[in-house]
């Protein structure tokens, strides 16, 4: 065989192994009707659709925490829940910066990474004011 059969023959190949993977068959993709599904037209609406914050970040030496998402939450008292929506500690929310991550003082319990944050209740917020008064800034 000479460099030009050769040659023939490698393209040949090639166009039936990248062609056959062209074919429509079983496995192929499935359209389905979305007209059910509610899309967000923006970022805000995006982000008003999401009701709670995550701890991406624990400092256990200064009892901090750092929550992605948690712009819509209240500075105040939050609860944080495992996956299983276990209560695992009480957070007091530090003002909201104008860009960036919340933060947050660890008071009660033990959280973890990816721990789901929100506010507590009215009754709950008011009895942990009781106990953990805000001190008052020289």
């Amino acid at each position: 065989m000479n460099l030009k059969s050769i040659s023939l023959f490698a393209l040949t190949t090639s166009l039936v192994i990248g062609l056959s993977g062209c074919a429509t068959g079983s496995n192929s993709v499935r359209i389905t009707d979305s007209k059910n599904t509610k899309t967000t037209s923006s970022p805000d609406e995006a982000r008003e659709s999401v009701n709670h914050g995550i701890l991406v970040h624990i400092n256990e030496v200064d009892r901090l925490v750092t929550i992605r998402n948690g712009r819509d939450l209240p500075t105040g008292f939050l609860i944080t829940k495992n996956s299983d929506g276990k209560q695992t500690a009480i957070i007091k929310s530090r003002p909201p910066r104008k860009y960036g991550l919340r933060t947050a003082d660890i008071l009660e319990g033990q959280p973890a990474i990816n721990n789901i944050i929100s506010p507590v209740d009215a009754a709950e917020s008011t009895r942990l004011e009781q106990k953990y008064p805000t001190p008052i800034s020289e």
